[in-house]
């Protein structure tokens, strides 16, 4: 009978003697059971006396199997694509799955409805099966991929059955089929994203696309990593130039994946209308929602186009609802603001970063881009010098001068064993107190400080609170 027995039995030719009282067979396997018994697949995978298949096998109470189907989890390359001769299509399963043949996991033509060749074969393990499709794929064609439920997980649960659609690839090079904008439109916003509609894939496009305005200067500008190079979406760095003529450009060698190249170009001339759009945030550092930032951290955003009224009340850095006191500076030939906190953030904290209306463009636009928020990372930052009194590398210091030193955060381990200034090889004595918190220590030299000499400061020694330390040395040359 070919049974797997899983007692003590005595085998006889031909037969078994029937499990005692009621259990004594697997039947997952083979799905059958001596006469009389009954095979529960969907409970405990043994077989019961017909009489009394409710009935637990002894040591096997409360077991139960698989009844669960398997179920697709991903498929490459996508349906509705574009796929090659000699090329192969996988499946990927939640389980390892059987009975995966040229009968149940097979192609056919839509047009004919003719069944092709095909080899399947495991990919991976059981769990992901490879159609390769043969060169006799025809061309330009639409197919379907049938997977029937002949497929079946090891427990025998049958696959729910699936039918792919799929265009065999044309042996021609890609064809531009739309874009955006359209061919000859006026009136185009100066904030347009722009995109490009083809039959195909078109791997290289990067290489042949190009965009310039009626000068021929080239537009900046990125690929939307969210498309593909069938219809790629381009990301311009600045935004066009209002009431002018722009031109995209497709140069000839324009291929798809097997290499078929185009052998003409293609122009898109097109042509903006006024500036209604404000400024827009091209990029964020720290990014939207970036953690472990480092507490020593500013803030950086770059604009699509310069920028009107960016100070410190118009972008703002808050932990809990409440500014973070900082100083915001812009610059005009990078469109690009930066704020950089009095001291340093806290560790293992959240912050937002606040983008308001107020900020324009010189139409008036108002940016409608908003804010941001970030995390910081443990703080591994030693103090770090925010300002120094007489500025580092200042020349005609007055000699009555006393020397401060500002940090980012409070400051440990400044005294007259780590501080010291000298003139050559003279040492300057004073002393040395903190303030602001200890964010600030001011020298204050016992005498005038020797003419037209450079003075040295050498902190040998600097640590914040948690023990982060470092050392900092700067000098400066008195007046005459």
């Amino acid at each position: 009978m070919g049974l797997r027995a899983v007692a003590v039995l005595a085998v006889v030719a031909g037969c078994y003697d029937p499990p005692m009282p009621v259990c004594g067979f697997s039947c997952l396997e083979v799905g059958e059971c001596p006469d009389g018994y009954t095979c529960d697949r969907r409970g405990d995978g043994f077989c019961h006396l017909s009489s009394n298949p409710n009935q637990d096998c002894p040591g096997h109470e409360g077991v139960t199997f698989d009844d669960q189907p398997p179920e697709l989890t991903s498929i490459s390359p996508e349906p509705g694509t574009q796929i090659a001769a000699g090329g192969s299509i996988i499946l990927f399963f939640d389980e390892p799955v059987t009975h995966v043949t040229n009968d149940s996991f097979f192609i056919t033509v839509d047009s004919t409805g003719e069944k092709l060749f095909t080899n399947v074969s495991p990919f991976q393990g059981a769990q992901a099966w490879e159609l390769q499709l043969g060169a006799n794929l025809p061309l330009d064609q639409s197919f379907t991929v049938t997977i029937t439920s002949a497929v079946t997980d090891l427990a025998g649960n049958p696959l729910a059955g699936e039918t792919l659609s799929y265009f065999s690839q044309s042996p021609t090079p890609p064809m531009l089929v739309g874009s955006v904008p359209s061919a000859s439109q006026t009136g185009v916003s100066v904030g347009v994203q722009l995109q490009l509609f083809f039959d195909k894939a078109a791997p290289n496009i990067l290489s042949v696309f190009h965009v310039e305005d009626q000068f021929s200067n080239p537009v900046i500008y990125n690929v939307d990593p969210t498309t593909s190079t069938q219809d790629p979406i381009f990301n311009l760095r600045w935004q066009l130039a209002p009431n002018t003529a722009y031109r995209m450009r497709i140069d000839p060698g324009l291929m798809d994946i097997t290499g078929h190249a185009t052998s003409t170009g293609t122009a898109i001339l097109f042509a903006t209308g006024v500036d209604n759009v404000g400024p827009r945030i091209w990029g964020r550092t720290p990014g939207f929602s970036a953690v472990n930032v480092p507490v020593s951290s500013g803030v950086l955003i770059e604009f699509d186009e310069d920028a009107q009224n960016v100070d410190a009340s118009s972008i703002e850095l808050q932990k809990n609802g409440v500014a973070v006191p900082g100083q915001v500076t812009y610059d005009a030939a990078t469109r690009s603001a930066h704020l950089r906190p009095d001291t340093q953030l806290d560790g293992l904290t959240n912050y937002d970063v606040i983008v308001t209306t107020a900020v324009t463009d010189a139409f008036g636009n108002s940016t409608l881009d908003g804010g941001s928020s970030f995390q910081t990372d443990l703080d591994h930052i030693a103090p770090q010098i925010r300002a120094t009194t007489p500025q580092t590398g200042s020349s005609n210091v007055p000699v009555t001068t006393t020397i401060a030193m500002t940090f980012d955060e409070p400051t440990f381990g400044l005294d007259a064993s780590t501080v010291f200034v000298t003139a050559g090889a003279v040492t300057i004595t004073g002393t040395l107190v903190a303030t602001n918190g200890g964010h600030t220590w001011t020298f204050t030299p016992d005498a005038p400080l020797p003419a037209m000499t450079t003075i040295d400061v050498d902190i040998g020694l600097a640590s914040d609170s948690i023990g982060n330390s470092t050392s900092y040395f700067y000098s400066f040359t008195t007046a005459p």
